[in-house]
């Protein structure tokens, strides 16, 4: 009878210990993800500043978009007396686009 008693009072603690186990295995993994995020960010910093790049592009041309329907002659058919602000799109944001599109393909 007593091995019997021991061997279920160990069989008591197993799922704690495979618990614990398996919880330390992904502690384990999760402490690893900054580093490992660190390593694809420097290995991708080229990529990620082009499309830092395009990013801000289309956001100008948005913005411009955005201009274009707010515009009150456009809305009226004539001027209101008031004259609408515009927004440019530089050569180096039109060029951004274009190498954007020429990495997607």
């Amino acid at each position: 009878m007593g091995r019997l008693e021991e061997k279920l009072s160990r069989v008591a603690g197993v799922g704690l210990w495979v618990t614990n186990h398996l919880e330390k295995r992904a502690d384990d993994i999760l402490a690893r993800e900054p580093k490992v995020m660190a390593l694809a960010d420097s290995l991708f910093d080229a990529k990620v500043s082009i499309l830092d790049d395009a990013n801000k592009a289309l956001d100008g041309v948005e913005a411009s978009l955005k201009l274009l329907s707010n515009d009150p002659l456009l809305q009226s058919g004539g001027s209101q007396g008031s004259q609408a602000e515009t927004q440019t799109i530089t050569d180096q944001e039109v060029g951004d686009v274009a190498k954007v599109a020429t990495f997607q393909r």
